[in-house]
């Protein structure tokens, strides 16, 4: 088991649709982030130095939330579904053995709840 796993990544690209109703006091907003991730996985261990792999991966990811607004609060929920992973192999030399270590991270379907309110 690996003490630390760590994913940084670059996403060029962010479309954003944003769409109310002021005399229903409905909003309904969808996020799609796309394009090319340079991409950088992390993995170490406390008696093992830490190693990197590096890769371009396609990323693609899609949200929507619905919710009410009154004034300058909102109060809704949405879901996100990314369709993106990063994989990375490592290798390291302890006392005579080979360690091989082959991570795959993968993310989930997100729900949220959201209260917004300026300030």
């Amino acid at each position: 088991m690996l003490a630390s796993k760590a994913v940084s990544k670059i996403s060029p690209i962010h479309f954003r649709l944003n769409h109310s109703n002021s005399r229903t006091g409905t909003v309904i907003e969808a996020n799609l982030i796309g394009g090319l991730n340079l991409a950088t996985v992390e993995a170490g261990h406390t008696i093992l130095e830490t190693s990197s792999a590096s890769a371009t991966t396609l990323m693609l990811e899609g949200g929507i939330f619905a919710g009410l607004k009154q004034d300058d609060l909102t109060f809704g929920g949405g879901l996100t579904l990314p369709l993106d992973g990063y994989k990375g192999s490592f290798s390291w030399y302890y006392y005579g053995y080979i360690i091989d270590y082959d991570v795959t991270i993968t993310k989930n379907i997100t729900l949220f709840l959201i209260f917004r309110s300026s300030l």
